[in-house]
């Protein structure tokens, strides 16, 4: 298993017209940008080009699951951008259960002090929320916590 201090990770909050990116190395966790954008041939060379630049080693995906973990129409949707993903990319893509992760990061956007136009940063604020969750399930791999 590699140490999450030597990842550079790439995070990827997926929705049907605006994609949140973010970073995140050695445990910690940073808001990208916004790729406003219905075309996923335009989304996936955006991510590509952030990957290369950043030279990301792992890209890890929000996955829209219900509280029981079931799936959804938008469930659908990302796994099939996944798979895209990983015949275009030459690094791991991972999925993390992303419930939740929208409401969280209005709730941070909030808390900062965002106003309503300046909550653009939403979906990356989410993507974040994607790359700690990411981490925080590593950890708990690491501790013997989950198999």
């Amino acid at each position: 298993m590699r140490n999450e201090g030597s990842e550079k990770v790439l995070g990827v909050d997926l929705g049907d017209r605006n994609v949140g990116l973010a970073f995140g190395s050695s445990g910690l966790t940073m808001p990208l940008t916004r790729i406003s954008s219905t075309n996923r041939e335009e989304i996936l060379g955006s991510i590509l080009k952030t990957v290369i630049d950043n030279k990301i080693n792992k890209v890890i995906v929000g996955l829209p699951l219900l509280p029981d973990g079931k799936s959804t129409p938008q469930t659908l949707k990302v796994r099939t951008f996944v798979k895209r993903l990983k015949s275009k990319l030459r690094v791991p893509v991972e999925t993390v259960d992303e419930f939740m992760s929208t409401k969280e990061a209005l709730k941070k956007a909030v808390d900062f002090g965002a106003s309503r136009k300046g909550r653009n940063i939403l979906d990356s604020l989410s993507a974040e929320i994607i790359v700690k969750r990411y981490f925080e399930s590593q950890r708990e791999k690491e501790a013997g916590l989950l198999k």
